[in-house]
């Protein structure tokens, strides 16, 4: 009796590690769309630790607005941002590269057969291709957000003009194992819901995502920042060249 009860939780044992196989594969058999380009990891779920170790777990609503005033940005950066936008029937996925110093700001576009580059130096909006890199587009600057517009990413600022009541939950949360801010806020446009990870580090946004009543319709993943200085040539279009 006692073989047959061991023999019985063996079988049960090996239909489980089966089981939980076939599932597995059934969930990695879906296509998707792949860029090569650094994608950002799933998020770590336990709050992050001040570089004394003291916990930040108590964020609130309230006051996430204050912490996020007192972040800024680094003079100097790159990083490589993944975009994705989800429709009915499937998604897009779009890599970027992105160059920055002081009031300069490169954005190269990775397209199926070619590359858009954007550039703002100051005022001057710059836009190019590699395929015909003769032609330079140039304008105005029309606002100071504008690089983030066309890095696709979310302007986290306008959190600091929300209603508190707008925002739902606010925490510090790992994101690929650096100390960010969690905030999940209404977006004040169609009822969308907006949830971001903002580096207590850099102050750059590493990770976005944007809800409407459907579902998951847009999401921003960034790579690993670099605080090195970009090259000069990087913000000289090739009409100035």
């Amino acid at each position: 009796m006692k073989k047959k009860n061991i023999l019985a939780a063996l079988a049960a044992a090996v239909a489980v590690i089966i089981i939980c196989f076939v599932l597995f594969r059934r969930e990695s058999s879906g296509q998707e769309i792949v860029v090569a380009l650094p994608t950002a990891e799933p998020v770590e779920s336990e709050p992050a630790q001040s570089p004394a170790g003291e916990s930040f777990a108590d964020i609130t609503p309230d006051t996430v607005q204050a912490a996020i005033a007192a972040l800024s940005r680094p003079e100097s950066y790159s990083r490589t941002v993944t975009v994705n936008y989800c429709y009915d029937g499937g998604e897009s996925s779009t890599g970027l590269y992105s160059w920055v110093d002081g009031d300069r700001a490169r954005i190269r576009v990775q397209l199926e057969t070619d590359s858009e580059n954007i550039l703002i130096t100051g005022s001057t909006l710059y836009i190019w291709y590699d395929s015909i890199p003769a032609q330079v587009y140039s304008g105005p600057v029309s606002n100071s957000l504008e690089a983030d517009q066309w890095l696709r990413c979310l302007s986290y600022e306008d959190l600091l003009e929300l209603p508190e009541t707008d925002i739902f939950t606010a925490s510090y949360e790992l994101y690929n194992g650096e100390s960010c801010i969690y905030v999940e806020y209404d977006s004040g446009e169609l009822d969308y819901t907006n949830c971001v990870y903002i580096s207590t580090v850099t102050g750059l946004l590493m990770a976005a995502e944007t809800y409407d009543a459907t579902g998951l319709i847009y999401s921003m993943s960034s790579g690993t920042v670099s605080l090195s200085t970009p090259d000069e040539g990087m913000f000289i279009p090739p009409s100035l060249a």
